[in-house]
C-alpha cells in the first residue's frame, strides 16, 4: 500500500499519493487512519473525504461528507467503541462544536460545544478507548475530558451527548495550554504537551503526576507515544533569534 499525505511549501498545497497517483487536497487540516476498517478520513474545511480498501486497491474514494454553509471542519479523530468519527467543525457564529460522524459519513449529530465564546482556539482532542471518554485541549487552558452519552431523541432516531467531567484548569490562575495530547501505551496515563514542557495525567482521575518534562532550548513541534512500550517521543522546532 502507497499513500502519503505531503505539504509543500505552501501550507495550503497538501497533496495526497495513492497507488503513485498524486491527489490535490487543497487545504487538507487533519486526517485519520481507521485502523479496524483500513479506511483513511482526510479533513479540510469544507468537506470530509472517506478512503478505503487501503491494504488491497491502495485506496478508493468512498464517501464525501460536505460541510453546510459557513460552517469549517478543524480536526477528527476514530472513536472505535462508536464505530464512528469524533469531528470538531466551528460554526457560524464563532463556537466550537463536536460532532459524532458515522463510520459511512451518512450521519453527523452535534453532541455538545467544546468552547462557547467566539474568538477562541481548539487546540486538540484525543479519544480515550478505554474509559470511552474524548478528551480536549483548548484556549480555556487545561485539559477537559467528556462522557459522550447515548440520548433518545422525540423521533427515537437517538442521538449524543457530550458531558463534561473534569476541566483540570476550571479554577486554575494560571492556565497552561497545552497543544499535543497523547494516551499511554497502557491507556493509564494522559501525556500533555505545551511548546516547552511536557506533563503526564493519571488517566482515570485527571490528577496531574509529579513528572515533567522540561525543554528551554527548543520548541515542541510533535509528540508520538510508542505502540508497545510507555516510551515518549519528541519532535523539536529549533528556535530561531
Amino acid at each position: 500500500m502507497a499513500t502519503n499525505i505531503t505539504m509543500d511549501a505552501d501550507l495550503a498545497d497538501v497533496t495526497m499519493t495513492l497507488r503513485g497517483e498524486r491527489i490535490p487536497l487543497r487545504n487538507a487540516v487533519s486526517s485519520v487512519y481507521n485502523e479496524i476498517r483500513h479506511e483513511l478520513l482526510v479533513v479540510t474545511p469544507t468537506a470530509l473525504y472517506l478512503y478505503g480498501k487501503m491494504p488491497t486497491a491502495g485506496g478508493d474514494l468512498l464517501a464525501t461528507l460536505v460541510a453546510e454553509e459557513n460552517v469549517h471542519y478543524q480536526f477528527a479523530l476514530c472513536l472505535p467503541w462508536l464505530d464512528a468519527y469524533s469531528v470538531v467543525v466551528t460554526t457560524s457564529t464563532g463556537q466550537i462544536e463536536h460532532r459524532i460522524v458515522s463510520s459511512d459519513l451518512k450521519t453527523s449529530l452535534t453532541s455538545h460545544t467544546l468552547v462557547e465564546k467566539a474568538g477562541e482556539q481548539f487546540y486538540t482532542a484525543l479519544a480515550n478507548p478505554h474509559r470511552r471518554e474524548l478528551i480536549t485541549a483548548d484556549s480555556d487552558g487545561g485539559i477537559k475530558v467528556w462522557a459522550l452519552r447515548v440520548i433518545a431523541s422525540a423521533q427515537n432516531t437517538g442521538g449524543f451527548k457530550g458531558v463534561l467531567r473534569v476541566h483540570t484548569a476550571a479554577n486554575s490562575i494560571k492556565k497552561p495550554y497545552y497543544r499535543h495530547l497523547l494516551m499511554s501505551y497502557d491507556g493509564q496515563k494522559i501525556f500533555a504537551a505545551t511548546s516547552a514542557k511536557v506533563y503526564v495525567f493519571d488517566a482515570a482521575s485527571c490528577h496531574r503526576l509529579p513528572c515533567c518534562l522540561r525543554e528551554a532550548r527548543h520548541t515542541i513541534f510533535s509528540v508520538e507515544c510508542s505502540d508497545k512500550d510507555n516510551s515518549v517521543y519528541l519532535v523539536f522546532r529549533t528556535n530561531m533569534r
